[in-house]
């Protein structure tokens, strides 16, 4: 969390933003955080991600969402739940990519053979939309668009 914490926080420097860092070490500590956003309304919150957080990612998304304050997310599974967006890297295409660099190294690929079929930062956004919108997104994915 502190590496993705100090790199949110250089960038908002460069874009001139100040970031308001609201710490939960335990689930009591939601409620604090909670607190200090209501006296001090935020534009908008950005989420990292652990184990403590995605336990209690109903009680922060309700916030959000009740205090109508934009949050967006690391992970899908986020926006899938309630969250109004999400921007990070997919973990299936991970494993994906992980079983293709398995089977190369198993099928006898030389060393250093094994490259990406994609750009290793690829990320993939997620929005979230009203219930009643039946149309399908596109995401973008390292071996070609894929409607869901």
């Amino acid at each position: 969390m502190t590496l993705r914490y100090r790199e949110a926080e250089k960038a908002a420097q460069m874009l001139h933003v100040t970031v308001q860092p609201l710490g939960v070490r335990e689930p009591n500590d939601f409620d604090t955080a909670f607190s200090a956003m209501s006296l001090n309304r935020p534009d908008a919150l950005s989420l990292v991600t652990d184990a403590l957080t995605i336990l209690n990612r109903k009680r922060i998304i309700d916030f959000a969402r009740t205090h109508r304050i934009p949050a967006m997310y690391e992970f899908a599974f986020l926006v899938r739940d309630g969250g109004l967006m999400s921007y990070g890297a997919s973990p299936d295409d991970n494993y994906r990519r992980a079983a293709s660099y398995i089977d190369r190294i198993f099928k006898g690929a030389a060393r250093g053979t094994y490259r990406s079929s994609c750009r290793p930062d690829t990320t993939s956004p997620s929005i979230s939309r009203p219930p009643r919108s039946s149309a399908s997104r596109s995401r973008r994915r390292c071996w070609g668009a894929r409607m869901r």
